[in-house]
């Protein structure tokens, strides 16, 4: 009877965070949960081979994204009741950027407890800037869920906005895309983004994208979400119309391996 096959090191299950470190993240999260089984899914990224909680974080990652717009639009439109709609956009895009939540994420340690298999481990995946801001609007969903708006808006709040203060941001620290649409709209153009590549495994799926004004190829951009690749793109565009230096980069914006090409419509997105 032949041995039994070694199990492969990618589907040995990861084990919980233990309680004391669970307790730790609540602590410095600002938020205790009444049922930890979603903060759990908030930390379990989707290679993770067996969740402890059942699923990926992939479902609180929406939810969280989509309550941390609210509140933070909200608490923005409270804050500067004299600032313009354009205005408030920008900060609000400056505060729920990749690179705030990512860095918001590290600040509270969250790259601790992820748990993920071990490919991912090996490749760095708790250091890469998505991953990290996915697992942040993830706990925000997590909170949500378990402890409402109220106390989701207190996390968001503690974590985003309690020193913050507006200043004039760096033109690519600001949403890109909102920035081409104005520039864009300035000449009688609207940009239209195209998705042109998606491939890689569910987890770790690259994106392939161009942005025309016209029929001209203005950018071009990849990310591991649709809406990197899309912002990568609007920034390739910013720089073509002069608006941006080669070298101006967000903090930590292109962390996660971002890369953006500029060339006409009939380049191949793949070609050198």
């Amino acid at each position: 009877m032949p041995a039994p096959r070694k199990q492969r090191d990618e589907d040995v299950p990861q084990a919980a965070p233990r309680s004391a470190s669970i307790t730790r993240l609540e602590s410095a999260l600002g938020y205790a949960f009444d049922d930890r089984q979603w903060l759990l899914k908030a930390l379990t990224h989707p290679s993770c081979p067996q969740p402890p909680a059942g699923e990926s974080n992939q479902r609180l990652e929406f939810l969280g994204d989509a309550t941390l717009g609210f509140v933070v639009a909200a608490e923005l439109y409270r804050r500067f009741p004299e600032e313009p709609e354009g205005r408030l956009t920008e900060f609000r895009a400056t505060l729920v950027c990749q690179t705030a939540l990512s860095r918001q994420a590290r600040r509270i340690h969250l790259e601790r407890h992820l748990l993920m298999d071990r490919g991912q481990t090996l490749q760095g995946g708790a250091q890469n800037p998505s991953i990290l801001a996915d697992a942040f609007e993830a706990v925000i969903g997590a909170v949500y869920q378990d402890g409402g708006i109220r106390a989701a808006r207190r996390v968001i709040v503690k974590q985003l906005l309690h020193d913050w203060r507006p200043r004039e941001t760096p033109i690519v620290a600001r949403n890109e895309k909102s920035l081409l649409l104005e520039q864009a709209q300035s000449q009688g153009l609207q940009p239209r983004y195209r998705l042109v590549f998606q491939g890689g495994p569910e987890h770790r799926k690259v994106f392939a994208v161009r942005v025309l004004l016209g029929r001209r190829v203005a950018g071009q951009g990849w990310g591991f979400r649709k809406r990197d690749a899309e912002r990568m793109a609007a920034r390739e565009a910013l720089r073509s119309m002069g608006l941006l230096t080669e070298d101006a980069s967000a903090e930590g914006e292109d962390e996660d391996g971002l890369f953006s090409h500029r060339g006409t419509e009939d380049d191949s997105i793949l070609g050198a």
